[in-house]
């Protein structure tokens, strides 16, 4: 991970306006959002104040929290913005976790805003499934950095935001949001249900499809957790201004992110020791032939050619940014990085790379690698 809180910090490659989208107060927006501040600003008692937002996707749970960023701000505080939307994240890249220290609405000013990530960490993943160890590893990674940064603001209080995916439907969805309660202790969690009613079998006015019925299930049980760990809870209904995002969109939203990243790309030839073992279990080698098209397991899909995997790159501990693998050669593994990362303290030396299970391809289109699992392999 690497800590660029500095006045001279470059920030992210690439086009930091189309990576970076600074929370803001959405116009029009629910008007329960005003009592939520209220409720908010009233809890912020000690100098440090938490306030987790969950609930599914297309609820206006990242909206919200962006909302309380700016009225935070306004209202004088401090604001640590922790984004753990890996899919679709507010501040960062797709596949990864970061955090955001804003001390004044100045700091907007002066375009600090674009000098982001202040701390990030990688998942190999655009969602927590089947990885959540991974992601709430590099969330309480961020999030112990982005604290400890904190020690040094003494003139103000401050607001921690804590916005997390729309991953809220299985049985690990609610584990993991229950681990993250544990770990980030939220002095306030903020709950947005799809609906406030109770889902009921016999009243046709409350019938509610079967995903949202598991979704009603599991943030009822993350309240009920939420209440016996004495954590001020707010509920509310998913916002009536959100507009519903399909596939398509969340793809374009991720690819204008990447593509704006990966400029000015240059090809490294690393050791192939330094490839780490694909935590979703390919073997990269039978993906990536020499000299050949990637060859695909059958349940990948993609209509354009592949422009590689996403991997992260690291210097030990420390998240430098993304890479992209593009194959091997003579023993050494081809790896695609922004020039920017290379010219950065540490850029050359990368220790190891941890592989994704995202192809993209030459739209910057994000493409997961599919393998049956183990039981319906046996089926």
């Amino acid at each position: 991970m690497r800590d660029i809180t500095g006045e001279g910090a470059k920030g992210f490659p690439g086009d930091r306006n189309r990576i970076v989208n600074i929370p803001k107060i959405p116009e029009p927006y629910p008007e329960p959002w005003d009592e939520v501040f209220k409720l908010v600003y009233n809890k912020a008692r000690k100098r440090i104040t938490k306030v987790m937002v969950v609930g599914a996707v297309d609820t206006g749970k990242s909206t919200l929290a962006g909302f309380l960023f700016a009225k935070a701000l306004q209202s004088g505080f401090a604001v640590l913005y922790l984004d753990l939307d890996i899919g679709q994240s507010t501040i960062s890249l797709p596949l990864t976790v970061a955090s955001l220290k804003i001390l004044s609405e100045k700091d907007l000013e002066k375009g600090l805003a674009l000098k982001f990530p202040h701390i990030w960490d990688f998942v190999p993943s655009n969602s927590p499934r089947n990885i959540a160890p991974y992601h709430l590893a590099a969330g309480i990674n961020v999030y112990n950095l982005s604290m400890r940064g904190l020690e040094a603001i003494s003139d103000r209080k401050i607001i921690v935001l804590i916005d997390t995916t729309g991953y809220v439907s299985t049985l690990e969805a609610l584990n993991l949001k229950i681990l993250k309660l544990r770990a980030f202790r939220p002095d306030a969690l903020v709950i947005i249900y799809p609906k406030l009613q109770e889902p009921s079998e016999t009243s046709p006015e409350t019938s509610w499809e079967g995903k949202d019925r598991w979704v009603y299930h599991n943030l009822r049980v993350i309240e009920e957790h939420a209440r016996s760990l004495r954590i001020f809870t707010i509920k509310l209904e998913r916002s009536p201004f959100v507009i519903p995002r399909d596939r398509d969109l969340r793809s374009s939203y991720r690819s204008n992110k990447l593509r704006a990243y990966f400029q000015g790309l240059r090809e490294l030839l690393l050791p192939e020791d330094l490839l780490l073992y694909s935590p979703h279990g390919f073997n990269l080698r039978d993906i990536f032939d020499i000299s050949q098209e990637p060859q695909l397991p059958d349940s990948t899909s993609i209509s354009e050619p592949i422009k590689g995997l996403i991997l992260g790159l690291y210097q030990r501990y420390k998240f430098l940014g993304l890479g992209l693998l593009r194959g091997w050669e003579k023993g050494k593994v081809k790896v695609e990085v922004p020039s920017e990362i290379l010219e950065s303290e540490g850029g050359r030396g990368i220790t190891h790379l941890l592989p994704s299970n995202i192809l993209v391809n030459a739209s910057y289109r994000t493409v997961p690698l599919r393998r049956p699992s183990p039981i319906e392999q046996s089926e």
